[in-house]
Order: C-alpha cells, then structure tokens, then sequence
C-alpha cells in the first residue's frame, strides 16, 4: 500500500500550487486595470489560459486526498460505512462547506435590513459556487464508497464513470430549463443561467475523476516511484493528445468548428494537465523528506483561505471587499503587490490556526483560571 508520507509530500504542494494560483486569479480578476485586460498583450492571454486551470486542479486535488484518506482507514482494520470517522469527518466536511458558501453570498445579517434586499441579491446568494460543489462531490464520493465497499466492485469503473457522467452530460444539461421543475436554489447547481459559477455539470467530474486517482494512489507500491510517476505522466498526456485531436477533428464530427472544443475536449485537457503536473511534482518530491512549513500550511488549510481570502477580495454581508472599493483600477505593479500582501496575510492565517490547535487547552485553562480570579474579586 501507498506510504503516507509520500502521497502528502506531493498531494500538499499540488493544493498549494492550487491555492496560489487562487488567490493570484482572484486579485488579478477583481482589481488590475481595465486597460490592461487585452488580449493584444501576450502576458495577459497566458494568464487567462492558466487561470482555466485553478478550479481543476482545486477540485481534483480534494477528491484524490479524501479517497486516498478515506481508503487508507481501511489498513487499520476499518470498514468503509457510516462508522468510519473518514466517512463522518467527509459528511461534516461537506455541510461545512455547503453552509460557508452560502453565508459568502448572504445577502444581509442586518435583521433591519431585509425589506431592502433585491431580486439580484437572492440570485446570488443561491447560486452556486466552488465550495458549493466540492460538498456535492464530496457526497457522491462517499455515496460511490459506500457502494463500492458494500457490494466488493472495482473502484475504478464507478468513479471514471462517475467523472464522465457530469463530463459528457454537460452540453445536454444545458439546453434543459431546470428552473421550470425545480426551485431556483436546486436549479443552480445544473446551470449557468441563474449566476452559478461551478454548477455540478462539469465541475463534480473534476472532483470525481481526482478520487479515482486517489483510490490508485492508494493501491499503488511506494517502492515503484518512478512507474507511479511515468503511469501519471502517460495518462496526463494521452489526455492531452485526445484533446488536441478532438479539437482538429471538431468540425468533421459535429459540422460545427469549434464544437468539441466547448463541450468535451476541454476537460480531458483539464485533467490531463493535472496529471502531469501531479506527475512532474511527484518526480521533483522523490528525495524531500518534507515539506517547508509554509507550504505544508496552504494546502492543509485551503479551504479556509479559499473562504476568508474571497471575504477580504470580494466582500460578503459582513463588508465590502476591496473591489468594492478599488475595482479594475490598480496598474500590474500595484496588483503584484496585493496578491502578495493577500498570500502573506493567508500565510499568517493558517499558521494562527495551527497555533491555537496547539495551543488551545492551555489557552483555555488560562481563560478560567482568569475568569474565577475575577468573579472571586467580584464576589
């Protein structure tokens, strides 16, 4: 079986590579320059065409570390049913997440102020977004998991499968009007056309297809790194292959340039950009024994960053963020320099928490201890 230390080694730097990437297409999206948005600037091309690539490899990073952690509980003789704290601690995860995102797009905490809300406001606070649909993803791995364990099928088959369900039913998702039989908030996470930005159709495919490498992970010999690391890498660039061929192809197939491009091909490209990326850190990570603290610190906690790093960008009902106040007007410069201030604010999140998790029983017992010297002087 997989050796622990050696799949977090690598698993943690690829979800602080996502988490970089995150905070910088944020920063960049909400604050630089208007005049600096052309694609006539090769810089700016290349930075929208990596951007793409943020949200898959968030998505497909947190399938893969839940399925390899949720697979790795059974080698201490657990099952995987309602009992497995993996199973309990995925299921708390994700009504965490769920109850995050939808508090990022409330629309007030004012109890004066909801007679003011608009139309526009309740559209958003129940469209659907990435934290939304890694909770949903994170159910349906557990929902596979426990399918899976119960009736002793080939992981593989269920989670590809899985994948390209959300994949291929895409296009046709859309051309359904969701909103004539089911409620706004339920109809968001199947379209864009109520403002949701990562509805489950493709998204969950991301987060899906991540578990089934998770599970390979899992089943894989440490000893053989360098196959672990080719396997990926091949599969990584098969993808791509199949990709750039389904693009050449398009026209000939559907009588539409372009078509394949937008429906399917784009996420084989996705994937398999993920792979070999996940294939070349696995080769650059064969002699570290661990991490720097730092990047340990990102990707353990980036969902919270992902969360309070949108609070201080785009604001919440809580306040405006900074876009609110300085939107599209900062040079590439000045921009840098905020994605920078953002990240080393993020740096320092994420080491508080860990500090108070350590911390926490004394800082507790300090808490009383102060509060009976007071009520006894009260006394």
């Amino acid at each position: 079986m997989a050796d622990q230390k050696e799949r977090i080694i690598f698993l943690d730097l690829l979800r602080a590579i996502a988490v970089i990437l995150m905070i910088e297409g944020h920063t960049f999206h909400a604050l630089l320059s208007e005049e600096l948005r052309s694609f006539e600037y090769p810089a700016y091309s290349v930075w929208n065409y990596i951007r793409g690539f943020t949200a898959p490899i968030f998505m497909f990073t947190a399938g893969t570390v839940f399925a390899y952690l949720l697979y790795r509980s059974t080698l201490n003789g657990l099952k995987i049913n309602l009992s497995n704290p993996r199973v309990k601690k995925g299921l708390k995860r994700a009504g965490i997440l769920l109850v995050i995102g939808y508090l990022l797009r409330f629309p007030t905490f004012n109890p004066f102020g909801w007679f003011n809300v608009s139309e526009s406001q309740w559209r958003i606070f129940s469209s659907v977004d990435a934290l939304h649909v890694i909770a949903v993803g994170l159910f349906l791995v557990i929902i596979f998991s426990l399918l899976i364990y119960r009736f002793k099928v080939n992981a593989y088959p269920v989670y590809l499968a899985s994948a390209l369900f959300f994949f291929v039913l895409t296009p046709f998702s859309r051309q359904i009007e969701w909103i004539n039989f089911l409620p706004r908030a339920l109809a968001s996470y199947f379209t864009k056309d109520y403002g949701s930005i990562f509805p489950v159709f493709p998204w969950a495919g991301y987060l899906l297809a991540g578990s089934a490498y998770g599970y390979y992970l899992f089943n894989v010999n440490p000893a053989n790194k360098m196959k672990i690391a080719v396997k990926t890498g091949i599969i990584g660039f098969v993808l791509l292959i199949i990709s750039f061929s389904s693009n050449l192809l398009s026209p000939a197939l559907s009588g539409t340039a372009g078509s394949l491009r937008f429906s399917y091909s784009i996420y084989t490209l996705r994937v398999g950009a993920v792979l070999l990326l996940a294939s070349f850190l696995i080769v650059t990570t064969f002699r570290i024994k661990s991490l720097p603290r730092i990047v340990q610190l990102l990707g353990k906690h980036s969902l919270v960053i992902y969360a309070v790093h949108l609070m201080i960008i785009y604001g919440s009902a809580l306040s405006p963020g900074l876009s609110w106040y300085y939107g599209k007007i900062f040079s590439l410069p000045e921009t840098i320099l905020i994605f920078l201030l953002i990240t080393i604010l993020m740096l320092l999140l994420a080491w508080s928490i860990e500090w108070y998790k350590k911390h926490s029983l004394n800082i507790s017992k300090t808490i009383i201890v102060y509060f009976k010297r007071f009520y006894a002087g009260v006394k």
